[in-house]
């Protein structure tokens, strides 16, 4: 069985629907930042920027869909290294509370070590820690905000994480104040972690397949 044809198909159809879904939301941007119609402005003065609720939506709506899109990042790469492990041995798959942990170290005792690959671990990490926070609500509770923030141990392990908001990330680095940061996937992320799976996962697939005693 080939998994890492498996793995790359689920990978472009990511891409794809991330593409497609994100076209209406780009346009409303667009045409409010154009002041194109149906986001005309008269030129008057107001309180805020024209169509700001509007384009705050049209962001927001962008930034779930790419939560979404890297929690599908996320599974497609444990899918793939549960494959791979069923495929390749003849044993149990490894458990552990940390899966990523577990299954670096299970590939580790099989001669596959993931820190000599082409990938910056540290990236596929705060992948796996940003997936747990965007499903399982582990930043701070905000009735206001749908957006997701850092936990506390996402916020202590990559405080100026890849997946953290721009605005925020400069606002807490100048601030004494531990404060939770929003979680950012922008489309430019969504494509590195894409990227990291890949290039992951093609190292794993061309690594001789031993082990202990073999």
């Amino acid at each position: 069985m080939d998994i890492l044809a498996i793995l790359r198909d689920k990978l472009d159809f990511i891409r794809d629907f991330y593409k497609t879904a994100s076209a209406p939301f780009l346009a409303i941007k667009s045409k409010i930042e154009n002041q194109e119609d149906p986001f005309t402005y008269d030129g008057g003065p107001t309180e805020e920027p024209p169509h700001l609720l509007a384009w705050t939506r049209a962001d927001e709506s962008l930034n779930i869909l790419g939560e979404c899109c890297l929690s599908l990042v996320q599974r497609s790469f444990k899918d793939y290294l549960m494959g791979f492990i069923k495929d390749t041995w003849n044993e149990p798959l490894p458990k552990g509370n940390d899966w990523f942990k577990t299954y670096n170290v299970f590939f580790r005792k099989h001669s596959i070590d993931w820190e000599k690959g082409p990938v910056d671990m540290s990236l596929l990490e705060e992948l796996n820690l940003a997936r747990n926070t965007i499903q399982h609500w582990g930043g701070e509770h905000d009735i206001y905000r749908i957006q997701r923030t850092q936990n506390a141990k996402y916020y202590a392990r990559f405080p100026q994480g890849l997946f953290v908001n721009e605005v925020d990330k400069q606002m807490w680095s100048r601030s004494a104040r531990v404060l939770p940061a929003r979680i950012e996937v922008t489309s430019e992320k969504l494509q590195a972690a894409i990227q990291a799976v890949d290039d992951l996962c093609c190292f794993i697939d061309q690594s001789p397949r031993g082990g202990p005693g073999r």
